[in-house]
């Protein structure tokens, strides 16, 4: 039932006595794994109606109705899932997350409440989205609480010089930000207003013009703890409206902490499998331009090379290789491994030696950056006229989406590390204005859409 129980093409349920059920469930997935979900939801449809004892042709079913927005239908099928598989932690999240899609706050609130405690489901997660469902006499007794505690941290506010001048604007800005409010619910505005002001010091960081055009109108599409996610009001471009100049994962040194390197290296870069479908991927939209890649004796730069799995695949095919990334701890795994000339450096400090190479790489950095604009400027002086620059992001189009993608902790709202939401539009228009022609593009759901864009230097 769950996104990445869609997106494996080898899921057959298991468990099932009627192995019938089985085989025809892996046909319905198999058509949907295609593309044409109206067809798939169709034959679930008839599945659950020849077996409807078996909770996985509801789960599955539910999940690609939501999928197209028929919300209400979606909404259905959860709770039959659940009559037959009481509890499901991750049913639950749905069911609730499709009651607030439909504005029923007080059913997604509800059924956000039994998810309290389960060990499957983390607790922010589930008190994001209480927060968001609350209703307002709930809330204001919430805040009635709080607001003894909430007296000293205001009290230090009102002598900080730096705070009055983000709090006003807010305050006069307040009816643009209307569209956001009603997408993350008063409660979870108001809650961002805490974050932001009383609890953390992001309301310090600058407020600068759009990275893609220049312009400084935007509205609001989601208030998330303590970020106020934005797009500009003449390109599109969506991104965190404050932000640290060199991104929230620097200024947190997320990537030095043991945690978060054990949960990259067991999730992705030790898995060889992870690492083959990202050189295939990468092979094909070189193949697709009619370029065969890699080619030896070829020098190749890579942005954010974490470990540097990928740029030790390149070097043992024969290319010239190097690199940057800005932690420590991923930079000594780097030459220690696999003996790679990686230093340590943000992209905003990295100096580039203009025109040596011949293939620029990104994977996953642009997300994270307070200025990509640096960064497709620095990648355009490190290529050689009719050099490659290759980059990888997730282009979701988060405000047109869900509550469920909205609250994505991978590459939605909930990402807080993300300080920009990419489409297709948004990378192209970037690659346009920094001298770049695209060659050709892949996509691919985990469990949000994510795509690869390969251009070359003009």
């Amino acid at each position: 039932m769950s996104s990445d129980e869609w997106s494996s093409p080898n899921r057959v349920p298991e468990g099932h006595a009627d192995s019938g059920f089985s085989g025809l469930l892996e046909e319905c997935l198999v058509v949907g794994r295609g593309g044409d979900l109206q067809e798939c939801a169709s034959r679930l449809r008839q599945l659950v109606e020849r077996f409807p004892d078996e909770p996985d042709g509801y789960g599955n079913l539910a999940f690609v109705l939501q999928s197209l927005t028929r919300t209400a239908e979606a909404v259905e099928c959860y709770k039959q899932f659940l009559r037959l598989r009481p509890q499901d932690p991750e049913a639950l999240l749905r069911l609730g997350d499709s009651c607030f899609s439909l504005g029923d706050r007080k059913r997604a609130y509800q059924t956000y409440r039994q998810l309290k405690n389960s060990p499957k489901v983390t607790a922010e997660l589930v008190e994001s989205r209480l927060l968001l469902s609350e209703s307002f006499p709930r809330m204001a007794v919430r805040l009635f609480r709080n607001s003894v505690r909430l007296v000293p941290r205001i009290s230090t506010r009102a002598v900080d010089p730096s705070f009055w001048g983000p709090a006003m604007r807010e305050i006069v800005h307040i009816r643009r930000s209307l569209p956001g409010i009603r997408a993350s619910g008063l409660s979870g505005f108001l809650n961002y207003v805490n974050q932001h002001y009383f609890h953390c010091t992001s309301f310090r960081y600058p407020l600068t013009p759009c990275d893609l055009c220049g312009a400084t109108q935007f509205t609001p599409d989601f208030f998330f703890f303590n970020q106020q996610n934005v797009h500009c009001d003449r390109c599109g471009l969506a991104f965190v409206e404050r932000r640290p100049p060199d991104g929230l994962d620097e200024e947190r040194h997320f990537y030095e902490q043991d945690e978060t390197i054990d949960f990259f290296e067991s999730s992705w870069w030790h898995d060889p499998e992870h690492l083959e479908g990202r050189i295939r991927l990468l092979r094909n939209v070189f193949a697709d331009a009619g370029v065969a890649f890699p080619f030896e004796g070829g020098r190749v730069f890579e942005f954010g090379c974490a470990e540097g799995q990928v740029l030790n695949y390149l070097k043992e095919c024969g290319m010239e290789v190097s690199g940057i990334e800005g932690s420590a701890k991923l930079v000594a795994y780097a030459v220690e491994h696999f003996g790679l000339n990686v230093p340590q450096s943000t992209v905003s400090q990295f100096s580039p030696s203009p025109g040596v190479y011949d293939v620029v790489l990104a994977y996953h950095v642009l997300e994270h950056l307070g200025h990509p604009s640096v960064l497709f400027k620095k990648a355009h002086e490190l290529l050689r006229q009719g050099g490659f620059f290759f980059l990888e992001v997730p282009i979701p189009d988060l405000s047109k989406m869900q509550i469920t993608d909205k609250l994505n902790e991978s590459a939605g709202y909930a990402c807080l590390g993300h300080m920009y939401y990419f489409t297709r539009d948004t990378i192209a228009a970037y690659l346009t204005k920094w001298g770049f022609s695209v060659l050709g593009t892949y996509e691919y759901p985990t469990p949000l859409l994510h795509g690869g864009f390969l251009a070359t230097k003009n």
